[in-house]
């Protein structure tokens, strides 16, 4: 089984739809489907897939996101939020 569990969520403010929590069985499986989400932006159909952070971590995230906007590190994953420092900054010191 793929799938260990999975519930709608309540309709946030800007939710047409309620979304849905999944939990995956094995990280493999949640892997991917995050590989293959990359087909879903293309398509026309409105369905995203996208990780559950907690507060402090997306707040992590967003931050480093927008460095990565700014070009002061090469990249960000949500893998527990990590991110990379680029030789922009790596030059600057």
């Amino acid at each position: 089984m793929d799938i260990s569990i999975a519930h709608r969520m309540p309709k946030g403010r800007s939710d047409d739809t309620r979304p849905i929590m999944v939990r995956f069985a094995a990280r493999q499986i949640r892997d991917k489907v995050y590989v293959a989400r990359k087909a879903l932006r293309q398509s026309r159909c409105h369905i995203y897939v996208n990780e559950h952070l907690t507060k402090s971590n997306e707040s992590l995230f967003r931050e480093c996101r927008g460095l990565w906007k700014n070009k002061k590190i090469a990249g960000t994953w949500t893998c527990t939020v990590l991110f990379m420092q680029s030789y922009f900054t790596m030059a600057e010191s």
